[in-house]
């Protein structure tokens, strides 16, 4: 996994280094750049509007993962485990 992460971004687009402009505050539009995707991704960011409640998924996630743990955990010790009642709660 860490060679994925840390690939050089050349085997997307031929021009991975962007530059900033401190002016706008967007990365520099240029040839075979991933700058105009990147200004892109941050604008769709920046005009989302999170939910009231966004932690209360994280506590569901948190809940299920503490939960396949410990069936792990039992199944470990010999008892039968299955993922389906963690992906049902997901």
């Amino acid at each position: 996994m860490p060679g994925m992460v840390l690939r050089r971004l050349s085997h997307i687009k031929h021009n991975w280094q962007v530059g900033w402009d401190p002016h706008s505050g967007r990365f520099l539009p240029q040839p075979f750049s991933l700058a105009a995707d990147l200004n892109e991704v941050i604008d769709q960011i920046a005009a989302t509007t999170p939910p009231d409640r966004y932690h209360d998924h994280e506590d569901i996630i948190v809940g299920c993962v503490r939960q396949f743990s410990q069936q792990k955990n039992k199944a470990d010790a010999g008892v039968e485990m299955t993922t389906d009642s963690f992906w049902n709660r997901v």
